[in-house]
């Protein structure tokens, strides 16, 4: 047996942290928190942009059209070839459901 596995067979002692884990945790928890607080402060501040520079209300119009005349009209909702031609002929539609994507996948992240 050489001199390396001789120590590496020995267990190795306790060795006292002295608050050191604790205060990783705590920063690491202090981070998150702080991260959580400035993206919501981002995404509201994303949204009122949004909404000041964009028709969103003209957007919202055409999806609960959308919505109306395709969902409600039938009491199956066959996916068709006219209803994808609707969806993808839609700026709106198509925001909406890309901005929908993005915030789902942002949040999984957590």
């Amino acid at each position: 047996m050489s001199n390396i596995e001789q120590l590496l067979s020995v267990p190795m002692y306790d060795i006292e942290d002295q608050g050191f884990s604790a205060d990783v945790v705590s920063k690491i928890a202090k981070f998150n928190h702080l991260r959580i607080y400035i993206l919501t402060i981002l995404y509201t501040f994303l949204a009122v942009l949004f909404i000041a520079f964009f028709p969103v209300l003209t957007w919202l119009k055409v999806i609960k059209t959308f919505i109306y005349r395709h969902i409600y009209s039938t009491a199956n909702f066959p996916l068709n070839s006219q209803v994808l031609t609707d969806i993808v002929s839609q700026p709106a539609i198509l925001l909406t459901l890309s901005m929908t994507a993005i915030y789902i996948f942002t949040r999984l992240e957590n």
